[in-house]
């Protein structure tokens, strides 16, 4: 069962819309975004975010949300998790914000997030962050990720290689 909204203080989250695309396309090209997510060849367009987003609505086995800021009404970051093994409830995450960061709205969204799907259907969630991308490993220690591991030099990134850090969340770490 996937919830169309989850509400916190200052923002909600809501299901992905199509029209999403656009917004989601430009926060995919930023050159900020891009060096902490994705691969630096990574080519997103309006016409890959739109067919993304209606398979990420077919498939049973992901779950994908903008964070929409209340005050000021608009979209302004996305949780998804793009797979999710149901019989296991273990769930891999991704998430980014578009311009309002170093703002506590991405803790803020993770908390109401995995507050609602810890207590009705998850167990564990799974993450991994290149190690570069120190607001992210912060973020999510904070959240009570555990650093688990590391795959050494797993990401390139301007003719270098990286770690990419793994972290693990369980449902007794973030609801006790």
């Amino acid at each position: 069962m996937i919830i169309e909204n989850i509400y916190g203080k200052r923002v909600f989250l809501r299901k992905v819309k199509k029209s999403d695309a656009d917004i989601l396309c430009r926060w995919k090209n930023d050159t900020y975004f891009k060096k902490m997510a994705l691969d630096e060849d990574s080519i997103i367009t309006l016409s890959n975010q739109q067919q993304d987003i209606e398979k990420a609505q077919q498939d049973k086995n992901q779950l994908y949300y903008i964070i929409h800021h209340k005050q000021k009404d608009q979209p302004i970051g996305y949780i998804r998790i793009n797979w999710i093994n149901i019989k296991n409830k273990i769930a891999w995450l991704r998430f980014g914000l578009g311009d309002l960061r170093k703002q506590g709205y991405g803790e803020e969204s993770l908390r109401i997030f995995f507050n609602y799907w810890f207590e009705n259907s998850l167990h564990r969630a799974e993450a991994e962050v290149f190690e570069y991308n120190l607001p992210s490993v912060k973020l999510l220690t904070k959240l009570n990720f555990k650093r688990e591991g590391e795959k050494r030099k797993a990401h390139f990134y301007q003719g270098k290689y990286y770690d990419v850090i793994l972290f693990g969340l369980l449902k007794e770490d973030i609801l006790g």
